[in-house]
């Protein structure tokens, strides 16, 4: 069975900034039409138009890559994050919430994490992360 991946918000912000070869090789091995993004990714991207000084200009590029990805819901994700949160929070090591949630969507949706940043998300127990 071919894996399924789920796009870090780093991810889709290094291919909207001109994306390293690295990552162009990533995606053509595991197919675009493998790859989704969780809800939370969609709420980042956004913040970043609005926060930018080409609003219009992101907005429009953002739209055109999030009409190429499946979008998944990170509320089925709440109890394994909440969960997640206790243990690394009592072993001090905690992440921040989104970069949780996003962690917990590709765990709970049974997919690979594809991210930059493995240092917080390795964190994540049982999680299966790819980088580039």
């Amino acid at each position: 069975m071919k894996k399924k991946y789920l796009l870090d918000t780093n991810v889709i912000v290094d291919l909207l900034r001109g994306a390293p070869e690295s990552l162009i090789s990533k995606l053509r091995t595991i197919g675009l039409n493998s790859c989704a993004i969780a809800d939370i990714t969609k709420y980042e991207l956004f913040c970043g138009v609005f926060e930018s000084k080409n609003a219009c200009d992101n907005f429009t590029r953002v739209l055109e890559a999030l009409s190429e990805l499946e979008v998944i819901p990170s509320s089925d994700a709440y109890m394994t994050a909440a969960a997640q949160k206790a243990e690394l929070y009592s072993k001090g090591a905690p992440i921040e919430d989104f970069d949780l949630l996003i962690g917990c969507t590709a765990l709970c949706s049974e997919r690979v994490l594809l991210t930059k940043n493995v240092k917080h998300m390795s964190r994540i127990e049982y999680l299966d992360i790819e980088t580039y």
